[in-house]
């Protein structure tokens, strides 16, 4: 593994303005990941806003000279017209699925994993609110396995009768703190990911099979694991075991 400074600041990701990081990159071999989420659920406060055109998106750059290897999208297509607000906003979509934490890297299988929030606009897609596997070596999608449909959110749907807001209107539960890669000879691999809804899932890697789940609080932000036993960041403190 190398430090994960070797793909800060060589390589600024153009994706939107208002594009941000909130997790470190993280580096294997010689090349580093880095996620991308954006604030684009704050601009749709105003109705005139079109919401949205960002998609959440993972960049592998080069550890040596920061340059950019691949680009991967949490959503394949692009955003385009689904409609006219009532005020006569356009609406994109679909938009969002951004990724809140540092991917989990699976050497062994050749892939990353991430978890997604919600999109930001209607309708929601099969990818936000979803864990998904990267191929290290180019970024093509392996698989991904949605675990809350028809979550569309931003923060208009806090201000009464905005417009803007989508008619799903939430639930919001961010797939927010990093995923988990357990390793165990006997009983085979498990991936762990806890969502802001309290859920915390237990999913083979290899073919996105759900193994085993548990709602053990709000899970949000730093994860953390001893042997076989996994402690998800929750609200209402609460720990969970995996298998057992």
């Amino acid at each position: 593994m190398r430090s994960a400074a070797s793909c800060a600041g060589r390589t600024k990701p153009t994706i939107t303005p208002t594009r941000r990081s909130r997790a470190r990159p993280l580096c294997t071999t010689a090349r580093c990941t880095c996620r991308c989420l954006r604030s684009k659920s704050l601009p749709p406060r105003n109705p005139a806003y079109e919401c949205c055109t960002f998609r959440g998106a993972v960049l592998a750059l080069d550890a040596y000279s920061g340059t950019s290897r691949w680009k991967a999208f949490t959503i394949p297509t692009a955003p385009r017209e689904a409609g006219r607000t009532r005020v006569g906003t356009r609406i994109l979509a679909p938009s969002g699925a951004p990724i809140w934490n540092s991917p989990a890297i699976d050497a062994q299988r050749g892939v990353l994993y991430v978890g997604t929030g919600e999109n930001y606009s209607s309708p929601a897609n099969d990818t936000s609110d979803a864990l998904i596997a990267f191929r290290l070596q180019d970024g093509a999608m392996v698989w991904y396995a949605q675990k809350t449909a028809n979550d569309a959110w931003n923060v208009a749907c806090m201000l009464p009768d905005n417009p803007n807001c989508p008619k799903e209107n939430g639930p919001d539960v961010d797939f927010g703190a990093s995923t988990i890669v357990l390793r165990d000879a006997k009983r085979g691999d498990l991936l762990l990911a806890g969502q802001k809804s309290g859920w915390v899932y237990g999913v083979e890697p290899g073919r996105a099979r759900q193994d085993r789940l548990e709602q053990q609080g709000r899970a949000r932000w730093h994860p953390g694991r001893r042997a076989l036993r996994a402690w998800p960041p929750t609200a209402n403190g609460f720990s969970c075991r995996s298998r057992t």
